[in-house]
């Protein structure tokens, strides 16, 4: 009989260890311990992508870092809007190395502020009309994947204008933000100018979320140091554009700040 218990203890035991390493294995192959697939996160070489800067500046005082936040751009996932985003800052057009002030970044607004949420500007043309800002093409870009989701601080994404068209409009998450998931497509996330972007945020807003002081972009521009885009040496179908200072020029002529309702 005592032996008889044990045995029974011991299929007690087994029949326990095996449900423990069941549970291990679906949260670290399978998914989690409720089936929930499990996305695993995307790893890039930030070095190896365009890198593109906006300096921002706000009426009255300075800005940490002189303002200036540089972003690397998310190529591998969303080439089309990430080409897009970059022209815009360059100031030219696709397949032109001509500036085009009515494309470009360089006085354009950041129309809200949510601190611990978001800093949305870029729109570009008149401030009723064309919800989303310009492109810098008409034509819709065709699908891309999202390239993650808005889950942390420091993410960069441009606005979707229908299923396959993106506007000039763009965001920088400052904390998670998954509302904005569909709705804009990340196509990249900041490398510096952190303490830039943490004075933007401590910014006075008033009741509409607009920064009570005006905050414009003074300069954008493509930081021309990156692997495969060198001043001069861009893709054939890309567009040739400005770069920053230690390059040769940036958006070349100011476009006509607007504000946004």
């Amino acid at each position: 009989e005592v032996r008889a218990q044990l045995q029974a203890c011991q299929k007690r035991l087994q029949a326990s260890e095996q449900q423990d390493r069941s549970a291990f294995e679906g949260m670290f192959h399978r998914g989690s311990l409720y089936g929930e697939k499990v996305e695993a996160p995307c790893v890039r070489n930030l070095d190896r992508l365009a890198q593109v800067f906006l300096r921002f500046e706000v009426e009255g005082r300075g800005l940490a870092g002189e303002g200036r936040v540089e972003f690397a751009l998310y190529e591998d996932t969303a080439p089309k809007a990430a080409e897009s985003f970059r022209l815009l800052c360059q100031g030219t057009s696709a397949g032109s190395a001509e500036a085009v002030p009515s494309r470009c970044y360089r006085g354009s607004l950041v129309h809200r502020l949510v601190k611990g949420s978001v800093l949305q500007g870029g729109h570009l043309g008149p401030s009723s009309g064309e919800e989303h800002g310009r492109s810098i093409a008409r034509a819709a870009f065709g699908h891309e994947p999202f390239g993650g989701r808005h889950d942390r601080r420091g993410f960069l994404s441009l606005a979707k204008h229908g299923e396959e068209v993106y506007g000039s409009q763009f965001l920088i998450t400052l904390a998670a933000a998954p509302h904005f998931d569909g709705d804009y497509v990340i196509i990249g996330e900041v490398i510096a100018g952190w303490d830039a972007l943490g004075a933007i945020e401590g910014l006075e807003v008033d009741q509409e979320e607009h920064p009570s002081l005006p905050v414009s972009i003074a300069d954008c521009g493509l930081i021309p140091s990156v692997l495969g885009f060198a001043p001069g040496a861009p893709p054939a179908t890309l567009g040739v554009g400005g770069t920053d200072s230690a390059g040769s020029r940036a958006c070349s002529e100011a476009a006509t700040t607007t504000a946004v309702g």
